[in-house]
């Protein structure tokens, strides 16, 4: 009996580590000191190994003098090239050119104002540039005439179909238009019409002040299905309180209208909270993701999750919640393995941030998050991530010191899947008790100090933090049930353990 008890001691005593490896920050540096500001950046891999980097700069003070900045760089930082192209508007996205190795398609949105007819003409610009940052050609394509007493324009993201067609989305007032255009210029389907903005109130509720559909214009946009080929488009609505709905629009491949949905729940008492960022990614499995801020009312909570669908939009599964208030979804990428990859912004707003980046299986299921050097980081939406070659992740972001702009690129290096993901072995500190009532302790060996202690309930939210020698976390009041500890230590090593409150 005491062989046992004192068995039992000890394994409440000396819990067994689980140790996360192969998240390695190899290279972190900044690029371009200025006092222009940034709108947003786009981060490639070239066919030699070296990366591309572009950002719309403009003037911080009066918003003109926009410039499209190209970088040619190493992945160590150093800069082998550079050019600068004037930019006409602040809505603009580069994309990769399909028909041509190491090449790519910068495109932004031209408007074009006619005194004499008293109308304006929304233009797509499309400059291609090699690796070597030549310009090839640049191309100016007319989409539409306004009438400029009802003139307002919201531009979702524009993309390269699997036909390597560019899909133009935008709304003009209450009129949405789509365009189908070559790479050659030619525009091959033009559609407009206003079926994004009736409701359908079996499905939708009702807008507080009137009937029409307020989109979101940092919705996500692109292909849904190739086979057949349709298209969603996120919008959704601004009620009173509470979190807002998302709603998914899909089109066939001539834009017509074909299913809506609306996402609500994101799991068990917790909600989508759209309107910053949200997207869709379909799998190869028929089924699709969707990454949203997620919200629960009561007590009122926020953070990130990335839910799955089947392809008729019913429910599979979702991730834990995982960030706090204030954090948006930026870039998920799937991996052939399926593993999968979320950049997400933490903090909000235009102050200072930082990254986070999780990945996950297939299942949803947190395989390992960390977070990024911050480096001053200053604006949600002005992320790029990409995989290299070499299976290294890549991934920069907008940056401000003292008023000097730049850009931070980290580059991590993944080895989840070539190296055990966990391992046993004796931890630097004891845990007591676990089973925990009131009072959960910690106590470092000498000479070892922890980063951060956190605590977190399933659904991912943080409920208690410390960060002294002896840790000692309240959990009298938390509900019952499981959390997760995660203690980093001073030299990066990262322990997670359960802890069970009674």
């Amino acid at each position: 009996m005491k062989a046992k008890l004192y068995s039992l001691i000890t394994s409440l005593l000396i819990a067994t580590c689980i140790t996360s490896y192969g998240q390695e920050i190899v290279n972190e540096f900044t690029i371009l000191k200025t006092n222009k500001d940034f709108w947003e950046c786009n981060l490639f891999e070239n066919g030699d190994g070296t990366l591309m980097f572009r950002t719309l700069m403009f003037n911080p003070n009066t918003y003109d003098d926009f410039q499209h900045l190209f970088y040619k760089l190493t992945p160590e930082g150093e800069v082998l090239d550079s050019l600068i192209i004037d930019a006409y508007a602040d809505y603009d996205y580069m994309m990769r050119d399909p028909l041509h190795k190491n090449s790519f398609i910068l495109t932004e949105d031209r408007w074009v104002y006619d005194s004499i007819d008293s109308l304006y003409t929304a233009c797509l610009r499309m400059v291609f540039i090699d690796s070597h940052l030549n310009i090839n050609n640049d191309i100016i394509v007319p989409l539409c005439d306004v009438d400029p007493s009802v003139y307002y324009a919201s531009w979702a993201p524009w993309f390269i179909d699997p036909q390597n067609d560019i899909i133009v989305s935008f709304w003009t007032d209450n009129v949405h238009h789509f365009r189908r255009i070559g790479l050659d210029g030619t525009v091959k389907t033009a559609t407009d019409g206003t079926a994004l903005f009736e409701p359908n109130y079996e499905q939708e509720p009702q807008q507080p002040g009137g009937d029409s559909l307020l989109l979101y214009s940092e919705m996500g946009f692109g292909t849904f299905s190739q086979s057949p080929l349709t298209y969603y488009l996120l919008g959704g609505y601004y009620p009173t309180s509470g979190p807002w709905p998302i709603v998914g629009y899909f089109f066939d491949a001539d834009f017509n209208l074909i299913d809506r949905h609306v996402y609500k729940q994101f799991d068990e008492n917790i909600a989508f909270d759209g309107g910053n960022n949200e997207h869709i990614v379909p799998l190869e499995d028929d089924t699709y993701l969707i990454a949203a801020q997620t919200s629960k009312l009561s007590p009122t909570v926020g953070g990130v999750g990335v839910a799955k669908y089947d392809m008729n939009h019913n429910p599979i599964g979702a991730s834990p919640m995982f960030g706090t208030n204030h954090c948006y979804p930026q870039q998920t990428i799937i991996e052939g393995n399926n593993a999968i990859y979320q950049l997400y912004d933490i903090g909000g707003g235009w102050s200072t941030h930082k990254w986070g980046l999780i990945r996950l299986d297939s299942n949803l299921n947190i395989d390992w998050d960390i977070i990024l050097p911050e480096n001053q980081i200053y604006a949600f939406f002005g992320t790029s991530m990409i995989i290299l070659k070499n299976g290294a992740i890549a991934a920069c972001s907008i940056c401000r010191k003292n008023m000097r702009y730049g850009a931070t690129i980290v580059i991590l290096h993944d080895d989840y899947d070539n190296t055990p993901e966990m391992t046993n072995k004796k931890c630097p500190f004891t845990i007591y008790p676990n089973p925990v009532k009131d009072q959960l302790t910690l106590r470092f060996d000498d000479g070892t100090e922890p980063e951060s202690v956190e605590l977190y309930d399933l659904a991912g939210r943080l409920v208690g933090t410390k960060s002294n020698g002896l840790e000692s976390i309240d959990m009298s009041a938390m509900p019952s049930g499981m959390y997760m500890l995660r203690i980093t230590m001073k030299d990066g090593t990262s322990y997670h353990e359960k802890i069970l409150k009674e």
